[in-house]
C-alpha cells in the first residue's frame, strides 16, 4: 500500500515538472517574439535620430569680424544656409555650407556692421530648403566695435589711384600690345559696394564651397561669363574659386523657364527654394528647368564653382507663352496703332500673301504687323535679310539694324550684326499699302566679316584675356556708355576692348589725342606712343605728336574698371613735314688741301641744335615723350651729309592751340 502511495506521489511530481517546464518555454518563446517585435510595437534597431543643432565658436560677436558656426545632426549632402534673423523672423542669408557624411557642417561669416543695433546680441539661425529643419542660437555682442578687416590691397586708393601694375609712359620700343596688365580690381576702397538695383550682387570666394569671407563683391549687370581658362579678375584664382549672386526680379504671373550654361556647378534658387541642383563637377552644359511664378518682387541666388579647366556661367529666363516661336500682333491698319486684331504663334517669318491678306479679319491693304521673339545666337557676326513689299524695319537687342520703311515692290535689305552668345530679342515690323504683300525674314553667320572702318573685338574682363566675346565694326570711336555696357552680354564694369584699322597719312606732324575713363593706350605700327593704363575719370585728355607719313597701323585699347565708362580717340593735323636744310657747298679750289676750310670749324659760341627737337611736347597736357615715327626711305630732320660753315636750327613747329577735337577723316 505504501509502495503505491510512493509511486502516486513520485507521478504528481513528474507532472508538476513537466508543467512547470512547459511553461518556462513558453514565457522564453513569448519573450523571443516580443523582442524581435512580433507585435510591431518596440522600436527597430535603428540609431536614434538627432535633432539639428547649432554652435558659435566664439563667446562674443564683434560687427565687421568672422563668425564660425558649427552645427550636427543635419542631413548629409544637403545644403545649409547660415544668417541672422531679425525682427518678425526675417532672416539674411550670410553663408552657406555643405553637410558632410557625418551629419556636421562648418560655416563662417562676417558679422554685419549694424547688426544688433540697439541690443545687446543677435539671432544666429542655420536652416534647410529641402528639409526645412532650421536651429538658432543667440550670439551676444561684444560692447567694442573693430574695424572691419580687408582681405586684399595694401595701398589706400586716392583721388586718382595708380595701380600697382601700371608702367611707366613707354617708348616706341615698349612691349606688345597685350603685355602691360591692368590695375587688380581687389585694389579697392575699404567700403564694398552696396547691391545696385537691377544689378547682381556678386560675391567671389577663392575657394569652391562659398567659405569664409568673399576676396572681393562687386556689382555684375549680367550673369553671362566665360572666362575660358583665365581669372573672373586680376590677382584672383583662375581655378577652384566659387560665386555667389543675389538680386530681386519684377514678375508677371506665369510659368518662367530658367537657363544655365556652366562649367563645372551651378545651383539656382527663387526665393530661397532650389530650382536647378547642377551642383558637381562637369564640362560645358545647359541646365534648364521650369517654375510657375506669382506676380510682384522675387529674390533670386545663383551660386557656382569652378574647379579646373574651362570656367562659364550664364543665366538667364523666359516667360513660357503660347507664342514659342515669333508673336504675331496684326493691325487693320498701316501704323500699327491701337489694339492688334490678331494675336497669334507664327513659326516662320515667310509670308508671300500676293493680292490677299493674313486672315479673315485682315484687309488685303492697308495692315500692318509686329513679331518680337527670343532667339539664342552663338557668339559670331549675323547678316541679316528682309525681303519685303512695302515697308519693314528689324530690331536686335533694341538697336534698329534694318530701316526701309517706305512703299515699294519686292525687295531684299541685308545687315550685318555682331552678337555675344547669348539670347537676343529681336522685332521686325511690317506694313502693306496696296496690291502685293510679301514679308521674309532670316539670318545666317558671317564666314568673313569686313571691318570697313574700326575692328572692335570686346571681352568681358579688364585684361584683355581669352578669346574675344564680341567682334564688330565701329564707325568711330566715340563711345559714352555711361553706367552701360557695350553690347547685350557683356558686362557694365569690369569689360576691355581693342580697336585696330590702317589709316593713310599724308606727310605732316600729327597729334593723336584720347580721353577716357579708365584706362587707354595707343599703339602706332606696334609701337606704344601713348601710355595711360590706369583709373581715370574722364577729365583729362592725352595727347601724342607723331610724324607721320603713308599707311600706318593703328591700335587702341581700353578697359572699364567700375562706374562710368567711356572712350574717345581722334587726331589733327598741327603742322607740316619738316624739310631739311641744304648743305652750303664750299667754292672748288684749284688745290685741294686736305685742312677742312670754314667748313670744318666747330662753333664756338652758338651749339646747333638736336634736330629731333622739331616734335614740340604738349604744352597743356601731360603726354608721354613724343616719338617721330618716319618712313625710312624719306630723309628725317636729322639726316645730314656734311659739316656746314655756319650752325643752322631747324625750324621748330609750333601749332595754334585746338579747343574742339577733329574728328579723324
Amino acid at each position: 500500500m505504501k509502495d503505491v502511495s510512493r509511486m502516486a506521489k513520485h507521478k504528481q511530481v513528474v507532472i508538476i515538472l513537466l508543467v512547470i517546464s512547459l511553461i518556462v518555454l513558453a514565457l522564453c518563446a513569448v519573450g523571443t517574439f516580443i523582442m524581435t517585435d512580433g507585435f510591431g510595437l518596440l522600436p527597430t534597431a535603428v540609431p536614434t535620430q538627432v535633432t539639428p543643432s547649432i554652435s558659435i565658436v566664439s563667446d562674443a560677436g564683434t560687427p565687421g569680424m568672422p563668425v564660425t558656426v558649427t552645427g550636427e545632426g543635419w542631413k548629409p549632402g544637403d545644403t545649409i544656409f547660415v544668417g541672422l534673423e531679425g525682427p518678425a523672423g526675417i532672416r539674411s542669408p550670410l553663408a552657406s555650407a555643405a553637410v558632410m557624411a557625418d551629419g556636421r557642417f562648418v560655416a563662417v561669416f562676417t558679422l554685419p556692421d549694424n547688426a544688433g543695433t540697439g541690443g545687446t546680441g543677435v539671432s544666429v539661425v542655420a536652416w534647410s530648403s529641402t528639409t526645412e529643419s532650421e536651429a538658432k542660437v543667440l550670439l551676444p555682442l561684444s560692447a567694442t566695435k573693430t574695424a572691419t578687416p580687408q582681405p586684399s590691397p595694401t595701398a589706400t586708393p586716392t583721388a586718382s589711384p595708380v595701380p600697382a601694375t601700371s608702367v611707366p609712359p613707354a617708348t616706341a620700343t615698349s612691349a606688345s600690345p597685350t603685355t602691360a596688365p591692368p590695375p587688380s580690381p581687389t585694389a579697392r576702397p575699404t567700403t564694398q559696394p552696396s547691391p545696385a538695383t537691377g544689378a547682381w550682387y556678386g560675391e567671389y570666394f577663392a575657394n569652391v564651397a562659398l567659405t569664409g569671407a568673399p576676396s572681393f563683391v562687386r556689382n555684375d549687370a549680367e550673369i553671362n561669363f566665360n572666362w575660358g581658362r583665365g581669372a573672373p579678375a586680376t590677382g584672383f584664382s583662375a581655378d577652384n574659386f566659387s560665386v555667389r549672386w543675389t538680386r530681386t526680379a519684377m514678375f508677371e504671373e506665369g510659368l518662367y523657364r530658367f537657363h544655365t550654361v556652366v562649367d563645372d556647378g551651378v545651383r539656382l534658387y527663387v526665393d530661397n527654394a532650389l530650382v536647378i541642383d547642377a551642383w558637381q563637377d562637369g564640362g560645358k552644359r545647359e541646365v534648364t528647368a521650369d517654375r510657375k511664378i506669382s506676380a510682384g518682387s522675387h529674390s533670386l541666388r545663383v551660386e557656382y564653382y569652378e574647379r579646373g579647366g574651362e570656367a562659364i556661367i550664364q543665366v538667364w529666363w523666359e516667360k513660357l507663352t503660347a507664342y514659342p516661336d515669333w508673336k504675331g500682333e496684326y493691325w487693320p491698319n498701316r501704323t500699327l496703332s491701337g489694339n492688334p486684331v490678331l494675336v497669334r504663334n507664327d513659326e516662320n517669318l515667310s509670308f508671300d500673301w500676293g493680292k490677299g491678306s493674313p486672315a479673315a479679319n485682315i484687309p488685303a491693304d492697308g495692315f500692318s504687323a509686329r513679331w518680337t521673339r527670343k532667339y539664342t545666337f552663338e557668339s559670331a557676326t549675323y547678316r541679316f535679310h528682309i525681303i519685303v513689299d512695302d515697308g519693314a524695319r528689324m530690331w536686335v537687342d533694341e538697336q534698329l539694324i534694318i530701316d526701309s520703311w517706305r512703299d515699294g515692290s519686292a525687295r531684299e535689305i541685308t545687315a550685318e550684326y555682331a552678337l555675344v552668345q547669348g539670347a537676343h530679342s529681336l522685332k521686325v515690323e511690317y506694313y502693306e499699302n496696296a496690291v502685293d504683300a510679301r514679308i521674309q525674314v532670316w539670318w545666317e553667320k558671317v564666314a568673313s566679316p569686313s571691318y570697313p572702318d574700326w575692328k572692335g573685338e570686346y571681352w568681358p574682363n579688364a585684361t584683355l584675356s581669352g578669346n574675344p566675346v564680341l567682334v564688330r565694326n565701329d564707325v568711330t570711336l566715340d563711345f559714352d556708355w555711361s553706367t552701360g555696357s557695350p553690347a547685350v552680354g557683356l558686362p557694365a564694369d569690369n569689360f576691355s576692348a581693342r580697336w585696330s584699322r590702317q589709316v593713310t597719312f599724308d606727310p605732316a606732324l600729327y597729334r593723336l589725342h584720347a580721353r577716357a575713363d579708365d584706362g587707354v593706350r595707343v599703339y602706332v605700327d606696334g609701337n606704344l606712343v601713348l601710355n595711360e593704363w590706369h583709373a581715370n575719370d574722364a577729365s583729362r585728355v592725352y595727347t601724342v605728336d607723331l610724324l607721320l607719313n603713308g599707311a600706318r597701323r593703328l591700335t587702341v585699347e581700353y578697359y572699364e574698371g567700375a562706374g562710368k565708362a567711356l572712350l574717345k580717340f581722334w587726331w589733327q593735323r598741327i603742322g607740316d613735314w619738316p624739310t631739311p636744310t641744304p648743305t652750303p657747298t664750299a667754292a672748288p679750289t684749284s688745290t685741294p688741301t686736305p685742312t677742312p676750310t670754314a667748313t670744318v670749324s666747330a662753333p664756338t659760341s652758338t651749339p646747333t641744335p638736336t634736330p629731333t627737337a622739331t616734335v614740340p611736347a604738349p604744352t597743356s597736357t601731360p603726354t608721354p615723350t613724343p616719338t617721330v615715327i618716319v618712313p625710312t626711305d624719306t630723309p628725317t630732320p636729322t639726316s645730314t651729309s656734311s659739316p656746314t660753315d655756319t650752325p643752322t636750327p631747324t625750324p621748330t613747329f609750333t601749332p595754334a592751340a585746338t579747343d574742339t577735337p577733329t574728328p579723324p577723316p
